[in-house]
This record gives structure tokens, C-alpha cells and sequence, in this order.
């Protein structure tokens, strides 16, 4: 009842953006790809950089339209996970809403082919370095396509089957398989942050560093 104001406004708020965090697991795409990027020491940063940026416009813009868009609370709730398909339907027309739908599937595809490629690379990168399990049939490249076919299938076929369970119950085997996502992901993104922040000043910063500004965040 006290809108803004309310503590528990501000508490479902930041849950509702912690519901959306596993849509930016990706910004480290552009690191995986680095030894096939040109100027990799900046471009690869900027990369980085320039998506989360990106991300954060446009996506904080679209979730903004969509809850606007919302006809009532009770219809919403109703939806349950089908929540997206019922605004859109509700605020257009069904044919809108398949089209948005199309254009969201489509997206979607290019988002896994986009992750699948960046993790085989890493893991190829990984294994023709010595490093991990298996190394010696992950480093293999097709003489054929140039690509390493064997990661590419490591990567793929556990994550298919990690999503079979949205084949019972769509809503629950969704949330299951992006919390798994999210809490590996953001495992490894924290690894090299603690080890950068424990190097200090003996670390070797390459061509595009934040410098001194690194300690902003664990001062």
C-alpha cells in the first residue's frame, strides 16, 4: 500500500532483476573468441564492455515496455510461465504475438549457436594447452571444416540433455536449467576476479587494463 516507499516494493524489484540474470551470461563471449579476433589485447575487451552495455539499455527498455504492458495482475498470474505469450496477446493481437514470438525464437537460436561456439573454443583452447580431462580428443580440429568438432559435441549434447526435463514441466526444467547456468558461470567469472585482486600489484596488465581502478571492486 505505500507504493515506492515500501521496503517490500524495493525487495521484489531485485528479485525481479535477479530472475533475468542468467540472460547475461554470455558478455564473455568475445573472450572465448579471442585468438580468432583481430587486435584481441582491446577488441575482446571492448567486447565484453560494449555488451553488458548494450544489454543493459535494451533489455532494461524491453522488460520495462512488457510489464507496462501488463492488461491486470490476476491475468498475469493466471499465465504463470506463459506470462509473455498472455501480455502480448492481451495488448495486440494473436498474430503480433506470434510474430514477436518468432522473432524471440530466432534470437534464442543465435544465442545458443553464439554460446556453444564460444565454450567449444574455450574448452579447445583448454585442452590443446594441456589443461582438463580428455585434452587429447578435444583439441582435435576437422581437417575438413577447421573446427573442433569433438568440443563442440561435448558442449552441446550435456547441455540438450540438461534441458530434457522442460519436456514434463516446462516452467520448473526452465528454472532449473538457467540456475545451474547461473551458478557455475558466475562461479568461474569470480575465480579470476579473487585471483586478479590477490595478485595485486605483481599482476601483468596487457594492453587494455583498468589499472589502480581494479580495487574498486573489493577495496
Amino acid at each position: 500500500g505505500q507504493g515506492w516507499h515500501s521496503p517490500v516494493f524495493w525487495f521484489v524489484f531485485g528479485l525481479g532483476l535477479l530472475m533475468a540474470q542468467y540472460t547475461i551470461t554470455g558478455y564473455d563471449a568475445s573472450a572465448h573468441m579471442s585468438e580468432e579476433t583481430r587486435n584481441a589485447s582491446r577488441a575482446a575487451a571492448w567486447g565484453i564492455v560494449m555488451s553488458v552495455v548494450v544489454s543493459v539499455i535494451f533489455g532494461f527498455a524491453l522488460l520495462v515496455a512488457v510489464t507496462f504492458a501488463i492488461p491486470n495482475t490476476e491475468g498475469g498470474l493466471k499465465a504463470g510461465a506463459n506470462i509473455v505469450t498472455y501480455i502480448w496477446q492481451s495488448s495486440m493481437s494473436t498474430k503480433w504475438a506470434e510474430f514477436l514470438l518468432v522473432i524471440a525464437v530466432v534470437a534464442q537460436f543465435f544465442c545458443g549457436t553464439a554460446s556453444v561456439t564460444s565454450a567449444s573454443r574455450m574448452m579447445f583452447a583448454f585442452s590443446r594447452d594441456g589443461a582438463g580431462p580428455g585434452r587429447k580428443y578435444f583439441r582435435k580440429v576437422s581437417r575438413k571444416h577447421r573446427v573442433p568438432v569433438n568440443a563442440v559435441i561435448a558442449i552441446a549434447v550435456p547441455s540438450w540433455a540438461l534441458m530434457l526435463p522442460t519436456l514434463w514441466n516446462g516452467a520448473i526444467g526452465y528454472l532449473v536449467g538457467t540456475s545451474i547456468a547461473v551458478i557455475g558461470l558466475y562461479i568461474a567469472y569470480g575465480v579470476p576476479i579473487y585471483l586478479r585482486w590477490r595478485a595485486g600489484d605483481s599482476f601483468e596488465p596487457g594492453a587494455w587494463s583498468l589499472g589502480k581502478h581494479y580495487k574498486w571492486i573489493n577495496p
